[in-house]
C-alpha cells in the first residue's frame, strides 16, 4: 500500500476574515467526502502520530473508498500528513456500492460508512447508493499497510429511504417542493425502473415520497445515529436532521426506526441550504445540488444551487424534535465543495474540500 508523506504547498486562501492554509493530499479518485477523527491511542503510538482521521472517496465502491490520515506528533498542522488507502476483505456485495458520503465513529470505536441513498443528477435513485457498512479499526494497530480488514456491508434496498420519509411525515414537516421534473426523474422514474425489473424494494418508494440525500451523520448518546440531509430541506430552506434509533437493524435486513426530527435555523426559502457534513455539533451547510451538471432538482429550483458553504455550530438538540439554533463559525463565501469537518490539531478546525479538477483533496485549517 502506498504511503504518502505530505508537506504544505505554500499556498493559502482568504475567505471572509480568516486565512485558510491548504494542504494537498494526492488521492485518486478525487471525489472526497466527509471527515471524522479516529480516537485510537494504540494506533497513534504505533505510528508516532498525535491525531488520525478517516475520509471516504465517493467514486469508488465502499471496499476501496476508505482512507486513513495520520499526522506526525510534533509537526505543525500543515506538515507531517500521511495517507493510507485501507484494504478490506471482499464481501458478497463487493463492487456493488457507490457514492460514499458519510464516515463516523460510534462510542465503542466501530466505524460506520453510508452511501448517499440518492441518485444521479438526472435520476433515478440508485440501489447501489443505498448501503451501509461498518468495521472495527482495532486491527490497524498491528500494521496499516498490510491489513485487510473485514468490512460488513449491506445494501439497504430503500429501507432507510422509507424510514426517513415516514419520520418526516410523522413529524409534520413541510418539505421543499422538488418540482415536476425532479419528481418524474427521481421518484416516478425510480418506481418504473423497479417495476420493470421486478425489484422487491419497489413498494418502499411511494409516489408522494421525497428523495433523500444523506451527506452527514454523527452518533448521539446511546448510539443513536443523527443523519444530516442535503435534501430534502424544510419548505423554508432549512436543513433537516433525522434521528435513527436502531441503525444496526439494517445489517439484519430490517427497517430501522427513526425518532425525532429537527430543523436548523439556517437558510431561507430564497436561498435554501442542506447539510454537506457533520461532526458532533459541527455542521457544514451548502447548496442542495451542484450547478452546471444538468441537475433535475435545480431545473425547477435554480435558487437551490446558489449557496456557498459555511461552518456552523448547532445548539443542543431539544427533546422530541423541533427547531435548533446555530452559531456561525466560518463562512467560505463562494466555495461550494466543503465536504467534511472535524476538530483538528491544536485549536484548528479541519476541513476536507473536493478538488474537482484534479486527483487531490485539500485540508483547510482555520488560523
Amino acid at each position: 500500500m502506498a504511503r504518502r508523506v505530505l508537506s504544505p504547498n505554500g499556498r493559502s486562501h482568504v475567505y471572509g476574515s480568516a486565512v485558510l492554509q491548504r494542504v494537498d493530499l494526492k488521492l485518486e479518485p478525487n471525489e472526497a467526502s466527509d471527515l471524522c477523527q479516529l480516537h485510537e491511542p494504540r494506533l497513534l503510538a504505533a505510528h508516532g502520530w498525535d491525531a488520525s482521521f478517516l475520509t471516504v472517496l465517493d467514486e469508488a465502491p465502499a471496499e476501496d473508498a476508505i482512507v486513513l490520515l495520520g499526522h506526525d506528533a510534533g509537526a505543525v498542522p500543515t506538515e507531517g500528513w500521511s495517507t493510507y488507502r485501507l484494504r478490506f476483505d471482499a464481501s458478497d456485495e463487493a463492487g456493488r456500492s457507490d457514492d460514499a458520503e458519510v464516515v463516523t465513529v460510534r462510542s465503542d470505536g466501530q466505524v460506520y460508512v453510508l452511501g448517499s441513498h440518492y441518485g444521479s443528477k438526472t435520476g433515478p435513485l440508485e440501489p447501489k447508493r443505498q448501503w451501509i457498512a461498518r468495521f472495527d479499526p482495532g486491527a490497524l494497530v498491528e500494521g496499516v499497510e498490510d491489513s485487510r480488514l473485514p468490512l460488513e456491508l449491506v445494501r439497504t434496498e430503500f429501507r432507510l429511504h422509507r424510514a426517513v420519509n415516514d419520520a418526516l411525515a410523522a413529524a409534520g414537516v413541510a418539505l421543499f417542493d422538488i418540482g415536476p421534473q425532479a419528481r418524474e426523474a427521481l421518484i416516478d422514474g425510480t418506481r418504473r425502473a423497479g417495476q420493470e425489473r421486478g425489484e422487491t424494494w419497489v413498494d418502499r418508494v411511494r409516489p408522494d415520497d421525497s428523495p433523500i440525500n444523506i451527506e452527514g451523520a454523527t452518533f448521539l448518546p446511546e448510539d443513536r445515529l443523527l443523519l444530516g440531509l442535503r435534501f430534502p430541506t424544510t419548505a423554508d430552506g432549512h436543513p433537516l436532521l433525522v434521528e435513527v434509533v436502531d441503525i444496526d437493524v439494517l445489517f439484519e435486513g430490517g427497517t430501522p426506526r427513526c425518532g425525532s426530527v429537527w430543523s436548523l435555523e439556517i437558510g431561507s426559502h430564497e436561498r435554501p441550504v442542506g447539510v454537506r457534513a457533520m461532526s458532533g455539533e459541527h455542521v457544514i451547510v451548502g447548496s442542495l445540488d451542484a450547478t452546471g451538471k444538468d441537475s433535475v432538482l435545480l431545473a425547477d429550483h435554480p435558487e437551490a444551487g446558489e449557496a456557498g458553504c459555511a461552518h456552523w455550530r448547532r445548539a443542543p438538540l431539544p427533546a422530541g424534535g423541533g427547531t435548533v439554533g446555530a452559531t456561525i463559525v466560518h463562512d467560505f463565501g463562494d466555495l461550494r465543495r466543503v465536504e467534511g469537518v472535524a476538530d483538528g490539531i491544536g485549536n484548528h478546525h479541519l476541513y476536507v474540500v473536493d478538488e474537482e479538477s484534479g486527483v487531490q483533496m485539500r485540508f483547510l485549517l482555520v488560523e
